[in-house]
């Protein structure tokens, strides 16, 4: 019997009829006990659909009970939801949706009582339990998709972090739900050892509450192999081609190194605790990592001209670093094209020499093809020649590599409507997109329109993306489980997967390590399910014993912070990340449901530039609409979002766009000033209580 008929139960809604394999039955079995389960399963196995059916088996012999359903990304939120409600065809009000984008005033404990099936994000959900840590004891049944995040600081973990503390403060007298995670891989955690992977995953058990092997297909691998496609990854070496664009751009990036130097030897003791030392190439990565952080560390400088000097220096060998890589993965006329936005875009510069050495050395626009793209050419005209009917998913390092991959395909490949795929992190003019944009370009993909996507990172987890049959690496590569990821994308018969990378490239010992770690996991899996589940059960415990007495550690260390606080009272001046200019204060600021942190300062206006943006680009979350942004009046540094909440205009800030300086009250102690950069508002020196009121 290859399906099995599951209809609806007594109130479970009103559900059309479930159609499931008998292997999704069996990923399933454990779940349907009511134990927790780690379930293990191929990309485009129908993990959502046994999920389906693990919730209406619940609700049918649990009518009170409430299941949250979280997801790592927001754009999943909807997507779960819509999956759910379109194959069971739930009552209304039984499903709820909760993201940073359809927020309302009603918490979430109250949007999660009043519905059957909750779908949200994992931070929402901490962000409550850190106020209320006993509301997860009146939850039936959360699942975790994606459960790999489920490790050391992710949300996922933090969630199951107050799951095990009421475990050992109710030591049973008040049930906990049950936990269901689902992955396409648990990883290996960078194991290099069958040992390690198999450490890994155990720990991963433990942070899910789960005491038994995880559950893969066994006894009906045969019929999962009829309905999965196993796709071997091909590795394409190139030989590399210097162009002249190469060349010359090094010399620029080696001219501004030499002033760079110049710039530290100078100031010594004020760099002293700063990476002045470049060890990365440019036109890779490393180069770029290295930017940042010079950027990052020159930006809490106390003088704050050499601050500016520096971050400088910096940005501009960090566009010039992605200049060469568009050189080396595309041509040389898109590399030429996007350094002439860059200073098309800059709006000052506190460093004349670069203006000066960018008009003496800068690359001519001139016309050079990668042999890398000569390569991705033949393999597209290949594949569309021969079946024209053909999907291809591209992925590429870089938002700006796949923006201007999408202009070099469509002079050639114009009939296939390329579309790229990226975050929403960014502005558009560096390759972001919209959240319609995305949904715009999955549709046209899914319906035919568009044959190819050239993605980032982005689209390997997240989206529903249509099964294709061509799935191209283009000189990219990342971690094992996203090996795993991208090779699901090619779910349909006859697929291909390639790599293509440079000759001696570090991406491809990446991916030959991650087939190795592959490998590996799937040792690990089978010594794990081999192992007496009794045995098993005590070396989860174990770690679950250790893993106590970390956040014990993390609660007192947490405790001292709050503490030093209170007693403290800091106020922090907020600078200008740029050119160092006053913002606001810490004290001066309000919040919305813990989420956006609002500028209450009268002065500011006058500190601050406001960009509006036209009425079609107004982004709307739930009672916040985003309406424009907020710059530093003096250099245009982004601040910030400028957005309406019920109508009223509200200054939003990030902070990760500002330098803290603690603000002392005598004169005397300027020069013991701190200053600081937090990614995070969570992670902020100080706390903002007030709520906002309008």
């Amino acid at each position: 019997m290859d399906m099995l008929n599951i209809t609806r139960g007594e109130h479970s809604g009103s559900i059309k009829q479930l159609k499931l394999r008998n292997y999704q039955l069996e990923l399933a079995e454990q779940a349907l006990q009511g134990n927790n389960s780690l379930i293990v399963a191929p990309t485009g196995t129908g993990k959502t659909l046994v999920a389906q059916h693990i919730c209406t088996e619940h609700l049918r012999q649990n009518p009170n009970s409430k299941i949250v359903f979280l997801v790592p990304r927001v754009v999943l939120v909807e997507q779960q939801h819509d999956a759910f409600d379109s194959q069971m065809k739930y009552e209304q009000g039984m499903l709820c949706k909760i993201s940073s984008e359809n927020t309302t005033n009603a918490a979430p404990n109250f949007l999660i009582m009043g519905h059957k099936i909750t779908f949200m994000t994992p931070q929402i959900l901490f962000n409550y339990l850190e106020k209320e840590c006993d509301f997860i004891n009146e939850l039936g049944l959360l699942i975790y998709d994606e459960c790999h995040h489920a490790m050391k600081g992710d949300p996922y973990n933090s969630i199951m972090k107050v799951y095990h503390d009421n475990l050992t403060k109710y030591n049973g007298a008040k049930p906990l739900p049950q936990v269901i995670g689902m992955t396409a891989s648990p990883g290996v955690g960078g194991a290099k050892s069958v040992k390690a992977a198999r450490q890994h995953i155990k720990r991963l058990l433990a942070n899910l509450n789960v005491t038994t092997a995880p559950v893969e297909v066994i006894e009906n691998k045969k019929e999962l192999e009829k309905h999965t496609t196993e796709t071997t990854c091909e590795i394409r070496r190139i030989d590399r081609k210097k162009s002249q664009f190469q060349e010359n751009m090094v010399t620029l990036i080696d001219k501004i190194w030499e002033n760079l130097i110049k710039e530290f030897e100078k100031a010594e003791n004020e760099v002293k605790d700063m990476d002045t030392n470049l060890k990365a190439k440019p036109g890779t990565q490393a180069f770029e990592s290295w930017c940042v952080q010079l950027r990052e560390s020159s930006s809490t400088l106390r003088n704050d001209k050499l601050s500016q000097r520096l971050q400088e220096y910096a940005q501009h060998l960090r566009e010039y670093n992605n200049s060469l890589m568009i050189d080396y993965d595309l041509t040389s006329t898109e590399a030429c094209d996007y350094v002439n936005q860059f200073w098309c875009n800059a709006y000052t510069t506190v460093v004349p020499e670069l203006k000066q050495l960018h008009e003496d050395y800068a690359p001519r626009r001139e016309y050079h093809t990668s042999p890398i793209l000569r390569e991705l050419f033949e393999i597209l005209t290949a594949e569309f020649i021969d079946f024209p009917e053909s999907k291809c998913i591209i992925f590429v390092r870089t938002r700006c590599i796949a923006k201007a991959l999408v202009t070099c395909l469509m002079e050639d490949f114009y009939d296939l409507k390329p579309k790229q795929l990226t975050g929403v992190g960014a502005a558009a003019g560096e390759g972001g997109m919209t959240r319609v944009e995305q949904e715009d370009t999955i549709s046209s993909f899914r319906d035919g329109s568009t044959k190819i996507i050239v993605a980032t990172s982005v689209a390997e987890e997240g989206f529903d993306i249509p099964a294709c049959n061509l799935v191209i690496a283009y000189n990219y590569s990342t971690n094992e489980i996203g090996h795993v990821q991208r090779q699901g994308r090619g779910r349909a018969k006859e697929s291909k997967m390639f790599l293509l990378a440079y000759k001696g490239s570090a991406l491809i010992h990446q991916e030959e390590t991650n087939i190795a770690q592959l490998e590996c996991s799937r040792e690990a899996l089978e010594q794990i399910r081999n192992t007496n589940s009794t045995i098993l059960e005590q070396e989860i415990k174990e770690f679950q014993r250790l893993l106590k007495v970390e956040r014990e550690s993390e609660r007192s260390a947490a405790q001292r912070q709050i503490e030093e606080e209170i007693t403290s009272n800091k106020i922090w001046t907020f600078l200008c990340k740029k050119c160092k200019k006053v913002a606001t204060t810490s004290d001066k600021f309000q919040h919305i449901n813990h989420q956006h942190h609002v500028v209450v300062d009268a002065g500011f206006i006058e500190r601050a530039e406001i960009v509006q943006y036209p009425a079609i680009k107004h982004k709307v979350f739930g009672e916040q609409t985003i309406i424009g942004i907020v710059k530093c009046k003096s250099c245009r540094h982004d601040w910030g979002a400028y957005m309406r909440h019920r109508q009223q205009p509200i200054s939003v800030l990030k902070i990760a766009n500002f330098v803290l300086e603690e603000l002392k009250e005598s004169e005397e102690l300027e020069d013991e000033k701190c200053r600081i950069t937090v990614k995070q508002w969570k992670k902020s020196p100080f706390k903002v209580h007030r709520e906002f009121m309008e």
